[in-house]
């Protein structure tokens, strides 16, 4: 990578939540976006992009044709990911660990100096054992990331592992907390909650892709090298949900105490993102809660919920 040049990235996932805002981010920073799909991907979320990036189908064409199109690519970003809520262990295994592999030894024969992976605090060791329902999700992420920083050392290819925390904002998917939350409030529906104690490190995505930027545009990052992507400070559910039912003005009763917390949330509820390494980068976030859920609840009453 040379700091201040234009870079050619390549991004999986690009048609999600954060790899739709990631590309939004890198067009923004004048580098050149090439985004690999499947042919049957939905790209509702980068329809204003569309015209502005390079796309693949990876189901279709050999990726030798990708790089007779672009001989040079400068950092790839992958996003893509499979939780394993509706996939078997095999296809969790396809998309997490033979895919990605495939792809960096690939981007690693036709020159790509950085393979930039995208995981979550999902699995943090002090977490895992308390998401037994995720296990494939989590046995697959860490195989390819102890995969991958074993194949940079052979070959020198630099390995970054970016660790997202609980990354909310608009058009995020409707099943998340976050969503979930706003839209009960802004229809004045009752909420069922737990005493409210579980407290999250909640970052708002613009600054997540602001952290992956910084990161990928720094010439001086040794490979193998990881970081956490959240604020670095916890907001208890109960003072989340205040203050949504503050700025939303909703007519919700708040029922806290009415759910029981589950197990694994009481293990996992302080979990922080140690940003100290970000930090010496430069980087930092911006973009406090409140505003952050401002912008949610801006996008979604514009597009209809009242």
């Amino acid at each position: 990578m040379v700091e201040g040049k234009n870079l050619i990235v390549v991004i999986t996932g690009g048609a999600g939540f954060f790899g739709s805002y990631l590309i939004k981010g890198l067009l923004n920073y004048k580098h050149q976006v090439i985004l690999l799909k499947r042919s049957t991907s939905n790209l509702q979320r980068i329809n204003e992009y569309i015209s502005k990036i390079d796309m693949f189908d990876v189901d279709i064409h050999s990726l030798d044709v990708l790089y007779d199109r672009h001989p040079k690519i400068d950092v790839c970003v992958h996003t893509a990911t499979n939780y394993g809520s509706n996939s078997n262990a095999n296809d969790v295994f396809q998309t997490n660990v033979a895919f990605p592999f495939g792809l960096l030894s690939s981007l690693h024969m036709a020159g790509c100096d950085v393979f930039i992976n995208t995981d979550t605090f999902y699995t943090l060791s002090k977490v895992s054992n308390n998401y037994m329902h995720m296990k494939d999700y989590i046995s697959s992420k860490w195989h390819f990331r102890d995969i991958g920083e074993k194949f940079s050392l052979l070959v020198g290819i630099k390995f970054i592992n970016m660790r997202l925390f609980h990354v909310y904002g608009p058009m995020d998917n409707d099943s998340k907390f976050v969503n979930t939350i706003l839209k009960q409030l802004i229809i004045n529906q009752d909420i069922e909650l737990t005493e409210g104690t579980q407290s999250r490190d909640f970052i708002y995505v613009e600054d997540a892709v602001r952290a992956f930027i910084t990161v990928l545009e720094n010439n001086d990052i040794e490979g193998n090298q990881h970081y956490d992507v959240g604020t670095g400070s916890m907001t208890s559910i109960y003072d989340f949900v205040q203050m949504a039912h503050r700025i939303t003005k909703s007519k919700s009763n708040l029922l806290f105490g009415k759910k029981q917390m589950r197990n694994h949330e009481s293990k996992v509820s302080n979990i922080i993102a140690e940003i100290s390494e970000l930090s010496k980068l430069g980087w930092s976030p911006s973009i406090s809660l409140e505003h952050g859920m401002q912008l949610s609840i801006n996008y979604l009453e514009d597009s209809g919920l009242k």
